[in-house]
């Protein structure tokens, strides 16, 4: 496995966040790097987890068990392999985000259609990426652009449309090719990763799961091979709205009345005309625009009469007139507190950022004098040490000399007794 610091990976909340004063924390539980290396446990220990320190300004009720977040890593600071509730890593605080276009998820939804879920949304236990796929019934649907919605106490609820890109068009496949699909591209490639685990409490100290969580996700890198695939073999949809369908004919979004009668004309002519049908969504939104026109050429009518009429009277005029001046002046003024709090917002945001950055600089430089002083008294007793080292050979040498010069002495002395004893001085004869 290669270094998991090196790469960012996904990962799902393995429960609510907790507190511990002053701090919010969370588990996560890595699914798959960007680069597509897939989780192992025993690359994570001690639980097989990853440890979070929410930031003051993270949006806390985005954090919800399943949901996904990327994140590089690092290893924490106070990690002990003989505390089973210690992790090696960490996410790195100012790094980590709710996945948006990374990822893309397929949804398994019961109890629905695909035209309820497009019209109504659908509740969902999690937020989810940008991009998704839906499991309903017997089929696959998608791609798909998703949003959420998170009121107070209310369950999250999803809203899903087709894509700008794709001209609001989707493509289902049977769920029983998709496993085929799926499987086959394992041998060549993964590109649909299966997970299945389970998701704790808030009590982070809590070892029994609450409950069991699948995702199958797509890295976006291989998106495409499965889009091309699905855009092969699946079914074509039409999930444009009546607003997108008008958008898609017109090419415009504000006509004025001259323009409004163009575009009649125009579109007479164009239903008229025997155009090739070629494929199955022209045909689709051909009848579906000729029903929106019916509906919208006879509102149009009655309301071009109705305005005729009122801005003839003189009184209506100058009401109107005053209407428009004072929803000119309620909307500039709600444009200016809206913009007022979005100043606000981003300097609470960056005062925090600043205060949290200050107080990462004051620990930094706390840590740098603390081990300045190690250093300093390392080296001090490093130098005793030698110190005293250095004076016991000296000792040692001294005593070694006195040892030599003694021995030199009775060398001498042998020495000298011994050349006496062989050449003996001659005596001098006494006189007589």
């Amino acid at each position: 496995m290669a270094d998991p610091q090196k790469q960012p990976w996904i990962l799902a909340a393995h429960q609510y966040p907790f507190t511990v004063e002053p701090n919010v924390f969370c588990v996560l539980r890595p699914l798959v790097s960007l680069s597509g290396e897939t989780y192992v446990a025993e690359n994570f220990p001690n639980r097989g987890k990853v440890w979070w320190m929410l930031r003051n300004d993270f949006p806390r009720h985005e954090v919800l068990p399943g949901a996904l977040f990327i994140s590089r890593i690092e290893e924490t600071q106070h990690y002990d392999p003989d505390n089973p509730q210690k992790d090696r890593f960490q996410a790195v605080r100012f790094d980590i985000r709710p996945v948006r276009s990374e990822v893309v998820e397929v949804l398994e939804l019961r109890g629905t259609s695909l035209d309820e879920a497009l019209s109504k949304g659908v509740v969902f236990p999690r937020p989810v990426p940008e991009r998704v796929l839906l499991r309903i019934g017997g089929n696959i649907y998608g791609p798909l652009h998703a949003t959420h919605r998170i009121d107070n106490g209310q369950p999250i609820r999803l809203f899903l449309e087709g894509e700008n890109e794709l001209d609001h068009v989707v493509y289902r496949v049977s769920r029983e090719d998709f496993e085929k699909f799926r499987l086959a591209e394992i041998q060549d490639r993964r590109i649909v990763y299966d997970f299945h685990y389970e998701i704790g409490s808030s009590d982070f100290r809590s070892r029994t799961p609450e409950e069991k969580v699948s995702q199958q996700l797509i890295l976006a890198r291989d998106f495409d091979r499965l889009l091309h695939w699905m855009k092969e073999t699946g079914e074509p949809i039409d999930v444009a709205t009546n607003e997108q369908i008008l958008q898609w004919f017109s090419k415009a979004q504000t006509l004025t009345r001259t323009e409004r009668k163009m575009l009649r004309n125009f579109i007479a002519h164009f239903i008229d005309q025997d155009l090739p049908a070629d494929t199955e969504i022209f045909a689709q939104r051909k009848k579906r625009f000729e029903a929106i026109l019916r509906n919208v050429d006879t509102l149009m009518a009655c309301g071009d009469l109705l305005a005729e009429m009122m801005l003839n009277e003189e009184i209506y005029k100058r009401i109107f007139n005053e209407r428009v001046d004072h929803l000119a002046s309620a909307r500039v003024e709600k444009e200016v507190e809206r913009r007022k709090a979005e100043i606000e917002k981003e300097i609470v945001t960056l005062e925090q950022r600043r205060t949290e950055m200050e107080e990462a600089l004051r620990k930094l430089t706390d840590e740098l004098d603390n081990e300045r002083r190690k250093q300093k008294s390392r080296i001090e007793r490093e130098m005793k040490k030698e110190l005293a080292s250095w004076t016991k050979k000296i000792d040692l040498c001294r005593k070694e000399l006195e040892s030599l010069t003694g021995d030199l002495a009775q060398a001498r002395e042998r020495l000298y007794e011994e050349l006496i004893h062989r050449y003996p001085l001659p005596i001098p004869a006494t006189p007589p």
